[in-house]
């Protein structure tokens, strides 16, 4: 497993991908039905990490890319991981709300 350098142009690609599927999620879904519980103009997003492995799960060399969710930048409520192909061919994502990660 290889960590993605911040600054090059393979981050930038992954990471933008990442938000356009988050951001289908939340076109697709109301907060009430992602299990948050507050406005979304309240919520934060930032990029935890983006990972390069060859996954025996998929069988092949992947990327994921975790995006950590925050209400006000103070209150981690989850995150979001979306895995693509080395080709940037969705393969699966997972939207995970935890409570109480104060």
């Amino acid at each position: 497993m290889a960590r993605v350098e911040r600054s090059s142009a393979l981050f930038l690609k992954v990471e933008n991908l990442a938000y356009k599927y988050l951001e289908r999620i939340f076109q697709k879904n109301t907060l009430s039905d992602l299990d948050i519980l507050c406005d979304f103009e309240s919520l934060q997003f930032q990029t935890e990490s983006i990972l390069q492995e060859v996954n025996k799960d998929y069988s092949q060399s992947i990327f994921i890319c975790k995006l950590d969710v925050f209400q006000k930048e103070t209150k981690q409520l989850g995150y979001y991981k979306l895995i693509l192909d080395m080709d940037y061919q969705f393969l699966d994502e997972f939207f995970v709300i935890v409570e109480n990660l104060e």
